[in-house]
């Protein structure tokens, strides 16, 4: 069975802040990573991994899109939410990612600063 298309645009962050290579061969056996500027990535694309531009005109030239995996943990404006919600196209967030360390910082933050 052919492994789907998944177009991998990690700015701002590296592959290496991203994945440990154990993770990064996982994805890879799942999924064929192209890189966005790749010939026909979009139009070939599942799922989009990064912080990737995608407005309406992207959106309709993604057919098979059916999730946009932001690395960043906001949305920026950079996403027709709209159409890709009329599309069913999932945009997920990795903000839980940092909920541990900002959970810390505030603790610190408290203990060095009482009463903030």
């Amino acid at each position: 069975m052919e492994k789907p298309v998944a177009v991998f645009d990690p700015a701002p962050r590296t592959k290496e802040m991203m994945f440990t290579e154990e993770t990064w061969q996982e994805l890879n056996a799942l999924v064929e990573l192209r890189n966005v500027s790749a010939p026909g990535a979009l139009s070939e694309a599942v799922y989009v991994i990064g912080q990737t531009d995608m407005d309406s005109r992207r959106l309709a030239e993604a057919e098979n899109l059916k999730a946009i995996i932001n690395v960043e943990g906001n949305f920026l404006p950079n996403v027709d939410y709209a159409a890709a919600a009329t599309r069913c196209i999932h945009v997920l967030n990795i903000s839980p990612v940092f909920a541990q360390a900002v959970a810390e910082m505030s603790l610190a933050l408290s203990w060095i600063w009482p009463g903030t």
